[in-house]
This record gives structure tokens, sequence and C-alpha cells, in this order.
């Protein structure tokens, strides 16, 4: 299973480096095409930073934490991101305000705790790749509620709004609740510990949902 989930981990890397050279191609890029542009990327962090730390265990047998601060900056803001994609999507276009600056204080005092972790273990107590050998924090709990609320309510947007245009039943409904479904229902197995898996299955399966969103956007046009 785990040599199974180290292919994919470069499988997908390469679709969100391929996915990444594709946006950055768009000469005139829109509010949803700049906000796209900043899932994968948070994504290539999140997964690359999985990766070096997968092999940075392989050849040590330890883990080196600046490796881990590096990929929870996807981790901990991607949420934010991915609802700001279901915002724009619902509204065309929006214009940043204080609402939106208020929405980005969650993310950024968890990638704090993080950081700061060492002196109050507050996010977790035992750090491992494994699900079933880390040991959370009591604010891990805080963290994660933002987490789902923020990557529910932007599927929410994303899955309502493209039904609304699109009808229930159409090929791109049909590819984001698919495509939306999986992350969760990953990290719900993860977090409950259900099987033994390493933490980047949750980075995974959330390149699933970038690449059912992507083909919408390229077959189908979602984004036009």
């Amino acid at each position: 299973m785990e040599i199974f989930l180290f292919v994919l981990l470069h499988i997908s890397i390469s679709l969100e480096l391929l996915l990444l050279i594709y946006i950055l191609r768009i000469r005139k890029k829109g509010q949803i095409q700049k906000i796209f542009l900043v899932n994968v990327l948070l994504l290539l962090v999140w997964s690359v930073g999985y990766l070096l730390e997968s092999y940075y265990r392989l050849f040590t047998g330890t883990s080196n934490m600046l490796i881990v601060y590096i990929w929870n900056v996807g981790l901990c803001f991607i949420p934010f991101s991915w609802l700001l994609t279901g915002i724009i999507y619902a509204n065309t276009k929006i214009r940043f305000g204080l609402k939106h600056i208020l929405l980005f204080i969650p993310p950024m005092v968890s990638y704090i705790m993080l950081l700061t972790n060492p002196y109050h273990y507050m996010f977790f107590v035992h750090f491992s790749i494994y699900n079933d050998k880390i040991a959370y924090g009591p604010y891990f709990i805080i963290h994660s509620i933002f987490m789902y609320s923020y990557i529910s309510m932007g599927i929410y947007y994303l899955i309502r709004f493209s039904i609304k245009n699109t009808g229930f039943f159409s090929k791109q409904s049909i590819l984001i609740a698919i495509g939306s479904a999986i992350p969760l229902a990953t990290n719900i197995v993860v977090i409950t510990r259900l099987i033994k898996v390493p933490l980047y299955t949750t980075a995974i399966s959330f390149s699933v949902a970038v690449l059912f969103t992507a083909i919408a956007i390229f077959r189908y046009h979602l984004l036009s």
C-alpha cells in the first residue's frame, strides 16, 4: 500500500506541474484563473514537501522539521484558497475587502501555532509521517474545524453554482462532486485512523480534486 501511494505521490506532482504550466501560459488571466493558480502552487508546495520529507526519512530514518514546516504552508493555506475559488466562481469577480482578510486569519494562526509548536505542543505532541503514530495537540481540533469548514464551503459554492449554470446531471457538476468528495473522505480516514497510511495521502487526494476540476476547465470550459 505504501509503495503504491508513494508512486501516486510522484504522479500527482507531475500532473500538478503540467497544470501549472498550462495556467501560466494563459495570457489573460481573470480572478478565477489566478486563484486556481494559487491552488496549484500551494498544492505543489504541499506535495513536493511531502516527497522531500519521505526521501529524507528513507535515507536518515528521521524527520526534518524544516521540511515539515515548508509543506505545511500548503496544508494550512489551501483550504483558504479553495474557499476563495468557490466564492470567486459563484460571483464571477469579487472585490477583496475586510471579510476576506478575516478569512485569512485562521490559517495564519494555524501556521504560527505550528512554527511555535516546540514551545507549547498545542499543534502536535509527537510528529510522525504516519497517521497512526502522530499525536495531535488540542489546537489541532480548532485547526481541523476551520480547515474542513473552508473546504466544505468552497465545494458548496462550486457544486451549487455549477448545478445552477449547467444542471444537476451535467458532466461539470458530476466531475466537481466526485473530485470534491475524494479529499473529504480521505481526510476523514486519515484523521480517524481507520487505516494506516502516510500523511501525504491527503495531498494525493486533493490532487484528484484539482485534476477533476481541471478537466472541467479544459474539457468543458467550466471557468470560461
